[in-house]
């Protein structure tokens, strides 16, 4: 009968007990900034450049139609 309560005892010890919705939240919503984060980064760094790469426009070159 003592065996009984031991294995008992040992499978509840076995079980995990799984994250609750916030914490799965909480956790999914960090990666999801995170990869936002650096997507805004990687956007920003080409942005960067390709103002960086494009002549400065000149208003004497623009000639305006009478």
């Amino acid at each position: 009968m003592r065996w009984y309560g031991v294995i008992l005892c040992l499978a509840f010890l076995g079980c995990s007990q799984e994250p609750s919705f916030d914490e799965r939240y909480e956790q999914a919503d960090k990666a999801v900034r995170g990869k936002a984060d650096a997507i805004d980064a990687e956007l920003a760094g080409q942005e960067t450049a390709r103002s960086s790469d494009a002549a400065p426009a000149d208003d004497a070159e623009v000639s305006s139609a009478p």
